[in-house]
């Protein structure tokens, strides 16, 4: 659903929102084709706020996530490379 590439971003799930992947990943963060390699990766703030996300987010090895679960927010998806879950 998400595709951070070449970017620093923040997505915010703030309640109510119903996400279904056909793929079952909500976020890869990864190398693309954009920028210049070896620095073009993605990096992503993901704040939910009460909502129940089970999709796997993924980053590979230039990338990075930031999961925050934040009041009465859940995140039990999977999680591949460097995902930070708090």
């Amino acid at each position: 659903m998400f595709y951070i590439t070449n970017t620093t971003s923040v997505v915010d799930l703030n309640g109510g929102n119903t996400l279904e992947c056909a793929n079952g990943q909500l976020v890869n963060a990864a190398t693309g084709r954009w920028g210049s390699d070896g620095s073009n990766g993605g990096n992503l703030s993901l704040n939910i706020t009460g909502d129940s996300i089970s999709n796997s987010v993924t980053a590979d090895d230039i990338s990075s996530v930031a999961v925050n679960v934040l009041d009465g927010g859940e995140f039990t998806g999977e999680t591949s490379g460097e995902v930070m879950v708090g």
